[in-house]
């Protein structure tokens, strides 16, 4: 089934891409003279893709052409994209689903806090702006959520609360994690204003997020190691974040549990007994 297409984002997602791939990386030879183009040229992804020089720059320039799903994934593959930025070329393409969300309070159910409130791990229901809708009171082991200042925004907090970016011993494998997230959230909600807003806030207050943010580097939700170091317990819990998505049905919404790794499970249990 096909989505909504957003050709203009499409164009520069394939432009920074071409920028990241060098021509000795496809076995092109490369003369004495110097190149002024970073990565490949235009004519030279057209080529290794099978369609004409003029198509391919159209579709760099954010056109409204047809496209065919074959014929992204041959540029993909070109571009040595990794499997979360196909999909994300993909998607941008028009090749996906995207039903109707439900609306909030119907997403946010008696059972599913029962669901939340229950885990003996650090839960919550993030949406795809990384704002926490729902959380447990173990979540606050590590997101300083209840004193939050602008809001419960884990990509905020990541870049913008102090106490947080001590608390996370990896912090810089994290926050770009978080940046690709929502670089991929971002480009699939244009029409949002509020996306736009945001990143451009950020931008302006992080000179890492601005760095990382013009890397163009887009990651799906997946399984991540986060370290956290905790103050109660003077020692650092390594946690695998397991998601899952589609919360009652709406595809912008995950179900996010932060479990202990196995050789840390006694320290968390420790934790857990100094804050009970």
């Amino acid at each position: 089934m096909s989505g909504e297409k957003n050709m203009k984002t499409l164009g520069n997602f394939l432009k920074a891409k071409r920028a990241e791939v060098s021509p000795r990386d496809l076995n092109i030879a490369v003369g004495s003279g110097l190149r002024r183009t970073t990565g490949l040229r235009r004519e030279e992804v057209a080529y290794l893709a099978g369609v004409s020089i003029t198509w391919y720059t159209w579709l760099e320039q954010g056109r409204e052409i047809n496209v065919s799903k074959g014929v992204l994934a041959s540029i993909g593959s070109v571009l040595r994209l990794n499997e979360d930025e196909m999909v994300h070329l993909l998607t941008l393409g028009g090749f996906s689903s995207s039903p109707v969300p439900l609306p909030e309070e119907q997403l946010l159910t008696a059972e599913l806090e029962a669901v939340i409130h229950s885990s003996r791990f650090p839960a919550f229901v993030v949406d795809a702006k990384m704002n926490v809708l729902l959380h447990n009171a173990i979540g606050n082991l590590i997101y300083p959520l209840e004193s939050a200042t602008n809001g419960k925004n884990i990509l905020w907090l990541i870049f913008m609360n102090d106490e947080l970016k001590q608390r996370v011993t990896n912090w810089e494998d994290a926050a770009k994690y978080a940046v690709g997230v929502f670089r991929g959230n971002h480009d699939l909600h244009m029409h949002d204003p509020w996306f736009g807003q945001f990143r451009d806030e950020l931008i302006a207050k992080s000179a890492h997020f601005k760095q990382w943010w013009n890397d163009y580097h887009v990651q799906q939700k997946a399984e991540m190691i986060f370290e956290f170091y905790h103050q109660p317990i003077e020692a650092t819990i390594r946690y695998r974040l397991v998601s899952f998505f589609r919360v009652n049905g709406r595809d912008d919404t995950h179900y996010c549990n932060y479990v202990p790794l196995r050789d840390d499970m006694e320290k968390y249990e420790v934790l857990l007994g100094s804050v009970q």
